[in-house]
């Protein structure tokens, strides 16, 4: 056992507890705080039918089989795609208590930064184009392809070119979903001003500050 600073190594796993199962003994819990039907359930799922179950559903013994932990989307995945055994991590028998606190532990992960993730989609769909085998579909991967070289300065031209005492140009990487959401709401700005009299600066400009007024 070491030590890091004031904190105790906790190392909470065991190789012994990773079993292959029927996976009709496993069963969903009650509790889970995810939704389902999601895209990112359909990523699961594409993951695990293009590379497998790499990854096993954490449980706890529970009655005559076993209770989910972690991992419902994943075994739910797999009884969708037809397998009939499933990895488990067996976490024994445990309260209630201890079973939902690990629910919500497992959770806690850091998300992708979107605009990292454009730039290694889009470098593997150039790199590996027809071979690429990831959880997104061909949609998702060419609008992360269109916002790894998204530039915000390409607009410049749409907006009113009118003198001003400093003009300063931002660069913002964005969806083309995302564009769509801006723009139509710097349309409806200017639509209630002045539409002929505003710039789409000046209606970006307002609406963030009604943002911040209302923050």
């Amino acid at each position: 056992m070491g030590t890091a600073g004031s904190s105790v190594e906790r190392l909470s796993f065991d190789p012994k507890q990773i079993k292959v199962v029927p996976i009709s003994t496993v069963r969903p819990n009650t509790w889970n705080p995810k939704q389902k039907d999601t895209k990112e359930y359909e990523r699961v799922k594409r993951g695990i039918s293009l590379k497998g179950l790499r990854l096993p559903v954490i449980v706890r013994s529970n009655g005559a089989g076993y209770e989910i932990i972690d991992g419902e989307q994943r075994w739910t995945a797999c009884r969708e795609l037809g397998y009939e055994r499933v990895i488990i991590y067996d976490a024994g028998e445990l309260s209630d208590q201890e079973a939902q606190e690990l629910t919500l532990w497992y959770q806690q992960q850091v998300p992708f930064d979107d605009v990292l993730l454009a730039g290694l989609l889009s470098g593997l769909n150039t790199d590996y184009a027809n071979l690429l085998e990831v959880p997104f579909s061909e949609e998702e991967i060419n609008e992360y392809a269109a916002l790894a070289t998204f530039d915000l300065a390409t607009y410049q031209d749409e907006y009113e070119r009118k003198a001003f005492d400093q003009i300063e140009i931002t660069r913002v990487s964005m969806t083309k979903q995302q564009w769509e959401i801006v723009g139509a709401a710097i349309e409806k700005v200017r639509q209630r001003e002045d539409a002929e009299r505003m710039s789409e600066g000046r209606a970006l400009e307002l609406i963030c500050a009604d943002y911040l007024a209302g923050a």
